[in-house]
C-alpha cells in the first residue's frame, strides 16, 4: 500500500503514516482487520488516483461489504472496474446499475444509490453483539502484533543464547549431558513450587503486619 500511495498520488512518508492510521482507526470501529482493509483501499487508489476520494469510497465499500455478507476488497476491486466504465462487476455482486428503464447508471449514480441502500450498515453492525466481538478480537490482534513487536529484539537475543548453550551441550560427554539435562528437570519441577513458595511468604507477611 505504501508503494502503491506513493508511485500513484506521490504521498510523502508523513501522508502514508496518516492513512496507516485512518486504516487503525477504521478497522478497530469497524472490527475488520487491516490486512484487510489495505488491499481493499489500494485497489480504490489505483482508480481513484487521491487518498481523500479513496478513503470515501471505502466507507461505500464496506457498508455494501457487511450489508451483503461480501469481502470488502472483492466489492473495492468491483468499484475499480466501474471506474474503468465496467459495471457488470458490481452487478455480478446485486448492486443495482441499471434504472427503471432499463438504462445503464454511471457511476456517480450507482454509488449514491448504493450509500442511500446500504448506507450505516457498518456502524449498525459494529454496535452488535457479533460487531463487538469482532472489534475486540481486532483491538486483541494488534494489542498482541504491538507486544510481538517489543519483544523481536529479546526473541533474538535469547535465540542465539539458545543457539550457543545448544553448542556448549552438544561438546559435552555422554555423563555430563545427562547431569545437565537432570539439573533442567530439577529447576523446572522446583520453579511453580519455588513461586508457591514464595506467594505464600508473601501473604503470610502481610497477615502478620495486619493482623
Amino acid at each position: 500500500l505504501a508503494t502503491t500511495l506513493h508511485n500513484v498520488t506521490g504521498a510523502t512518508k508523513d501522508q502514508i503514516g496518516a492513512v496507516e492510521d485512518w486504516i487503525l482507526k477504521t478497522s478497530m470501529a469497524a472490527g475488520v482487520a487491516d490486512d484487510q482493509l489495505r488491499p481493499a483501499l489500494q485497489n480504490l487508489v489505483v482508480a481513484t488516483k487521491d487518498v481523500g476520494e479513496a478513503e470515501r469510497e471505502m466507507g461505500i465499500a464496506q457498508d455494501i461489504a457487511t450489508a451483503k455478507g461480501l469481502d470488502v476488497e472483492a466489492v473495492t476491486k468491483a468499484m475499480a472496474k466501474a471506474h474503468g466504465g465496467n459495471v457488470g462487476a458490481l452487478g455480478k455482486l446485486g448492486i443495482a446499475t441499471k434504472d427503471a428503464s432499463g438504462a445503464t447508471l454511471s457511476y456517480d449514480q450507482i454509488m449514491k444509490n448504493a450509500q442511500q441502500t446500504f448506507g450505516g450498515a457498518t456502524a449498525k453492525h459494529a454496535a452488535t453483539g457479533a460487531g463487538g466481538m469482532a472489534r475486540m478480537k481486532v483491538a486483541m490482534n494488534e494489542a498482541a502484533e504491538s507486544i510481538g513487536q517489543v519483544l523481536i529484539p529479546f526473541l533474538a537475543q535469547a535465540g542465539q543464547w539458545l543457539s550457543k548453550l545448544a553448542g556448549w551441550i552438544n561438546n559435552l560427554s555422554g555423563p555430563q549431558k545427562t547431569w545437565v539435562v537432570g539439573i533442567a528437570l530439577v529447576a523446572a519441577a522446583l520453579g511453580p513450587l519455588i513461586g508457591l513458595l514464595g506467594t505464600l511468604g508473601t501473604v503470610l507477611s502481610f497477615i502478620a503486619a495486619n493482623p
